[in-house]
């Protein structure tokens, strides 16, 4: 948590590798105001990008390891700067022209993913 400046604090990071985490992401993390860290590597949880455009502060995601199917929406995290998405399988065709939509990003990570 970080100070928002105001008396109350805002969450920047959230993170929870191989935690056990099961079922999908719930779209309202990415309206949290000051986010800037979404690390969930290593569970068994689905993603849906579709509202990542809510997000004006996300700049790493750590997607690796997980039930991940699509990138699809991911073109509107603008502020994205590094992207892990290691070990994540049947991407292909499933929203990966998007990451070239993705102007900020710097570090790209999809080791094992099994893209042809």
């Amino acid at each position: 948590c970080d100070d928002d400046g105001n008396g109350g604090a805002t969450i920047s990071s959230i993170t929870l590798p191989v935690n056990n985490l099961v079922g999908t992401v719930p779209f309202e993390l990415f309206e949290l105001p000051g986010l800037t860290r979404l690390i969930l590597n290593g569970n068994d949880v689905l993603f849906d990008f579709m509202g990542v455009a809510r997000s004006q502060t996300l700049r790493e995601l750590d997607i690796s390891h997980t039930k991940a199917t699509s990138l699809k929406g991911l073109r509107e995290a603008r502020t994205l700067v590094k992207l892990r998405a290691d070990g994540v399988r049947g991407l292909e065709g499933t929203g990966l022209s998007e990451l070239w939509e993705l102007e900020g990003l710097r570090e790209l990570e999809m080791d094992r993913c099994g893209l042809a």
